[in-house]
């Protein structure tokens, strides 16, 4: 898989969510019908 910013030596970010963003990630995984409502700014 090629990046749009391979060429400059950039790579993607990796993901690694903070506890309050897994406990809403796993939330959601299980329970299928389900809504997140989530301030801004807490990431």
């Amino acid at each position: 898989m090629k990046y749009r910013n391979e060429e400059r030596g950039c790579c993607p970010m990796k993901f690694i969510p903070h506890a309050y963003q897994q406990y809403a990630i796993d939330f959601l995984m299980d329970h299928p019908v389900a809504a997140l409502l989530l301030d801004m700014g807490l990431g």
